[in-house]
């Protein structure tokens, strides 16, 4: 697991190391906010979950390649000991 100076980059770096292939992902929320933004306030670096929203076309092509899921799943066993 990777050392990053905030929980978001954490959790994304750990889905992006489970991944087998590029993924875009549209964020929202604390996470997208601490990623984006310098002098952030310190509820956006430890938010505890990444908020992502996923466009019609892309559910599609999730649904018939769980590939993405599994990533999803793997990173969550990985992280559920840090709270995140």
């Amino acid at each position: 697991m990777m050392s990053c100076p905030d929980n978001p980059s954490l959790i994304l770096a750990t889905l992006d190391e489970e991944l087998n292939s590029p993924v875009s992902l549209v964020l929202y929320g604390r996470g997208a906010i601490c990623l984006g933004f310098d002098g952030i306030a310190s509820a956006h670096r430890t938010t505890r979950d990444v908020d992502a929203i996923l466009r019609i076309g892309q559910i599609e092509a999730f649904d018939s390649d769980q590939a993405f899921w599994f990533a999803v799943e793997r990173t969550n066993v990985q992280l559920e000991p840090l709270g995140l």
